[in-house]
C-alpha cells in the first residue's frame, strides 16, 4: 500500500479503538431493558446537559485510568524493591534511563483501561441504582 494514497475502507476501520470505544459508548439505545437505569438517566436528559456530562465523563476516564497506571507502577517498583532488596531511588534511576520502554508499557496500560472503563460504567451505574432503590424501600417499609 503506498502512504501517499488516501485510506479506503469503513470510517470506523480508520478510527482508532480508543476513540471509537468512546463515540459507541455514547450513543443511544433506542430500546433499552425495563431495569437499565443508566439508558432511562441518559435519555432524560437535554442535549445541553448530555454534552456536558460526556465531556466530564471524557476527562474522569482518562484522569482514572492515568491513575491507574501510577498507583500500579509505584507498586510495582515497591514490590520490586521489596523482594531484591534494592533501593526504590535506584529502581526509579534504572527505569528512567530506559524510560523509551516503560512509556510505551505505561500508555498501552492507560489505552486498555480506557475502553474497559467506559463499558464497565452502565454496569456500575445501574448496580448503584439498583441498590440505592431497594435501600430506599427498605427503608420506607416496602419490601
Amino acid at each position: 500500500m503506498n502512504l501517499a494514497e488516501p485510506a479506503r475502507g469503513p470510517a470506523s476501520a480508520r478510527l482508532p479503538p480508543v476513540i471509537l470505544t468512546s463515540v459507541i459508548a455514547t450513543l443511544r439505545d433506542r430500546a433499552p431493558a425495563p431495569g437499565d437505569l443508566y439508558q432511562r438517566f441518559i435519555g432524560e436528559l437535554k442535549i445541553y446537559w448530555r454534552l456536558r456530562l460526556e465531556i466530564a465523563q471524557f476527562v474522569s476516564v482518562w484522569w482514572l485510568a492515568y491513575e491507574a497506571m501510577v498507583v500500579q507502577r509505584e507498586r510495582e517498583i515497591r514490590y520490586e524493591s521489596h523482594m531484591t532488596g534494592t533501593p526504590v531511588a535506584t529502581i526509579v534511576e534504572q527505569q528512567s534511563a530506559e524510560s523509551g520502554m516503560y512509556a510505551g508499557g505505561e500508555g498501552m496500560e492507560v489505552l486498555y483501561l480506557v475502553p474497559l472503563i467506559y463499558l464497565v460504567w452502565p454496569v456500575l451505574f445501574n448496580l448503584a441504582g439498583h441498590l440505592c432503590s431497594r435501600r430506599s424501600r427498605v427503608a420506607l417499609g416496602d419490601r
